[in-house]
């Protein structure tokens, strides 16, 4: 079911840096833990889920990542930190 839909060219373009962006977290977030298929939720799999589900899911990888960087030592968080904002910057 393709619709087309008509958006000004700056909405478009936002969407276009925010599919980017998703696409570069999505791809750091699967180095971070690893592409082994036991760690990954297989697209198959997520379309079975409900929004509820998916939220769920979301809530507790989010829980995870931060508990595994609260464990670091407070310099390398800077670290961390400041490199992301940098990435960020030039998106």
């Amino acid at each position: 079911m393709n619709e087309k839909i008509e958006i000004d060219t700056s909405e478009y373009e936002i969407l276009k840096r925010h599919s980017r962006l998703y696409s570069e977290l999505k791809r750091t977030m699967q180095e971070f833990i690893g592409y082994e298929d036991d760690y990954l939720t297989t697209h198959k799999t997520m379309k079975k889920f409900t929004k509820k589900e998916m939220v769920e899911l979301l809530m507790i990888k989010r829980q995870m990542i931060r508990k595994i960087f609260d464990q670091l030592p407070s310099d390398i968080q800077k670290e961390n930190k400041d490199h992301i904002e940098e990435l960020l910057k030039t998106k």
